[in-house]
């Protein structure tokens, strides 16, 4: 049961690297390929993006200011590049939410992965005991089949020596047909 839902995790797992990989490329296309990234895919330079759109946009509309005169058509490009930054964090924010749900799937992969192993241990472990249990029996069951040769080995033993020496200050019946 566990191996299927590792198995379905694994394949969300895989949709979800697709994912990245489409956000990542229209984050690519629209900043310019401005965005960079580390070797976990991780943007590394989201603030400096940002502030780069920032500052472009407060120098074009000083620029603009500076004519005195702010025409509609001008209040209307700023609000166009207010817009394409907007569009910019959003990017950004889809792109890592991507990564954070393909991190949420890898932890739900091992989470899954270490209860499998819990589940194999404990049956390993019954298992065993098990064995010592039925070892246990055996062993008491040998020993009780020893013992009972021994006491078996003792009596004849002693029915040895009482015929050959008599025993304890006793004739012995070989020693009689001997002579």
């Amino acid at each position: 049961m566990i191996e299927k839902e590792i198995d379905a995790l694994e394949r969300k797992k895989a949709l979800q690297e697709e994912i990245i990989a489409e956000e990542r490329a229209e984050l690519d296309e629209f900043s310019e390929g401005q965005v960079q990234y580390d070797s976990n895919g991780n943007i590394t330079n989201y603030h400096a993006v940002i502030d780069g759109y920032k500052d472009t946009i407060r120098a074009r509309e000083a620029e603009l200011k500076a004519d005195g005169d702010f025409t509609e058509a001008e209040a209307e490009e700023i609000q166009a590049m207010i817009d394409e930054l907007q569009r910019m964090e959003e990017e950004m924010e889809e792109y890592e939410q991507a990564l954070e749900d393909k991190e949420d799937i890898e932890n739900a992969i091992d989470d899954a992965y270490y209860e499998w192993q819990d589940l194999n241990a404990e049956k390993l472990s019954y298992k065993l005991e098990l064995m010592l249990d039925v070892n246990d029996r055996e062993l008491a069951k040998i020993e009780r089949q020893i013992n009972r040769l021994d006491g078996n080995f003792y009596s004849r033993a002693e029915a040895l020596a009482l015929m050959v020496g008599g025993g304890a200050g006793g004739s012995s019946k070989l020693g009689e047909l001997n002579s």
